[in-house]
């Protein structure tokens, strides 16, 4: 059994007057722009042409690396749209990694592009299709694209239909699941549902091998195994379990280590019913979302967001059954963990469960961070406005700084009447404006944004809307 450390999880309404003590009006609050980031930089636009002669018509998504490298799928419209894969470098070179008249799609067509994947150092992994005995999984190493996965005659791994969960890890190497043989469509509800036997595939793209998993895999939807990855090269794994089956385990090296099993008793929280990895850290801690019977009735009475180290310890993050602003919380979930093991989490509360509120904890202790509510500022009529909506939670894996997209207005009479979106960073208690849709940056004006991706370092790459809505551009934030 492992070895238990409890620390207290309780998420009290008294965290609401630090957190506008902390947050209220915060740096740059209000209406008025926060400053452009120093070297902010629009690396590319709807409207360009890359190499092998890609018209962009829309930047579909993206992915940054360490080195500021970015990946990105792009369509382009036509008879037939189709899809284009591309790196740039970091000095601005752009190359074609996959598209219609570049590289060999292994006869499907690139109508379907997606799963964007790019490792810390660079690698680049994306799927082409999403049906069954249709579907390929590709890794592009900087030289040269592998075709990992694919359902051709005489495809790889062996029985290979469909792909189900894929991350990439530093150096390439991949891990992903895949459906195979014996595979079932079922229609009777008006939805198509595919099962299949699943299995775990890991390993360098030349020497892809099976993983040994004690849980019996027949019969699952294609995503039931749930994977995520580290900047390293660790993943954490979700299993559908049964019996006393592992549901989450370590995979490292091609071996896999389970860490959490159904049925589990672990003193002082019961029985483990159910259990979900969110994220993994660098020094391979998984942060789980878990469900448990504390009566013995194998019925959930319990929510607890838990950290499992790789060493075999359990520590409690959080648990449900506190009160925020005085209303029960719920939907108690971790979101993101970074190299010194900081747990960021949220949950909601208010009469409806309608409002999102964010704490990061380390060691033992919850820091607030934000909620939806939160004052930040006036408007220029004088008027206080609030964090009214709280989107895309992450934490930067090397400073514990929780970044985060916010929607800042103020209600009058039951309408919104919306400020502005921003990029919000939290940073030992301080909350402050990274920047704002209204802002003018090279290329524009910001009218809208999302977070495409956040390297090791705090580099951020946003999906940004310059000038109008329809028009996508790829915005570079370098981390201060």
């Amino acid at each position: 059994m492992p070895h238990l450390y409890r620390f207290p999880g309780f998420l009290l309404s008294v965290v609401v007057a630090a957190a506008a003590t902390a947050c209220g009006g915060g740096s740059g609050g209000g209406d008025q722009p926060a400053p452009v980031p120093e070297g902010v930089q629009v690396l590319l636009q709807d409207g360009a042409t890359l190499p092998g002669g890609f018209l962009v018509e829309t930047i579909e998504s993206a992915k940054l690396a360490a080195d500021r490298s970015v990946a990105l799928i792009a369509s382009k419209s036509g008879i037939d749209p189709e899809n284009g894969v591309f790196v740039r470098a970091s000095d601005g070179q752009v190359r074609a990694v996959l598209t219609p008249n570049v590289g060999d799609s292994g006869g499907l067509p690139l109508t379907v592009v997606r799963n964007l994947l790019m490792a810390s150092t660079g690698e680049v992994g994306f799927e082409v299709g999403d049906q069954l005995d249709a579907d390929s999984f590709y890794v592009f190493d900087g030289e040269v694209l592998h075709q990992v996965a694919h359902t051709a005659e005489g495809g790889t791994p062996a029985g290979f239909r469909v792909l189900g969960e894929a991350r990439l890890g530093a150096g390439g190497t991949v891990a992903f699941s895949q459906g195979a043989s014996p595979c079932e469509i079922d229609q009777s509800t008006g939805t198509e549902r595919i099962t299949c036997a699943l299995s775990i595939q890991t390993g360098e793209p030349l020497a892809i091998a099976p993983v040994q998993v004690p849980n019996t895999l027949a019969v699952q939807k294609p995503n039931s195994i749930l994977l995520q990855v580290n900047a390293g090269q660790g993943f954490a794994v979700g299993l559908p379990a049964r019996g006393v089956d592992p549901f989450v385990g370590l995979l490292s090296a091609g071996h896999f280590t389970a860490l959490l099993t159904r049925h589990q008793v672990i003193p002082e929280l019961g029985m483990v019913l159910s259990a979900k990895p969110r994220a993994i850290s660098n020094s391979e801690a998984i942060v789980v979302d878990a469900t448990f019977d504390s009566t013995g009735d194998e019925e959930r009475d319990s929510t607890k967001v838990l950290l499992l180290e790789a060493a075999g310890g359990i520590q409690v993050v959080a648990e449900d059954g506190g009160s925020f602003e005085g209303t029960s919380i719920t939907d108690l979930r971790a979101r993101d963990i970074d190299d010194a093991n900081r747990v960021l989490l949220s949950f909601a509360f208010g009469d409806a469960a309608e409002r999102t509120a964010i704490q990061l904890w380390r060691d033992g202790n919850l820091a607030p961070v934000a909620h939806e509510g939160l004052p930040f500022g006036e408007d220029e009529q004088g008027k206080v406005v609030r964090i009214l909506e709280i989107d895309q939670m992450r934490i930067v894996s090397s400073t514990g700084d929780v970044l985060f997209v916010a929607l800042v207005g103020r209600v009058e009479e039951g309408t919104r009447r919306i400020s502005y979106s921003a990029l919000m960073r939290w940073r030992d208690g301080d909350l402050e404006k990274i920047v704002q849709t209204k802002t003018s940056i090279p290329g524009g004006m910001l009218v809208g944004f999302s977070i495409a991706d956040i390297n090791p370092a705090g580099d951020i790459l946003l999906m940004g809307e310059i000038d109008r809505r329809a028009n996508r551009a790829l915005v570079l934030l370098p981390a201060d």
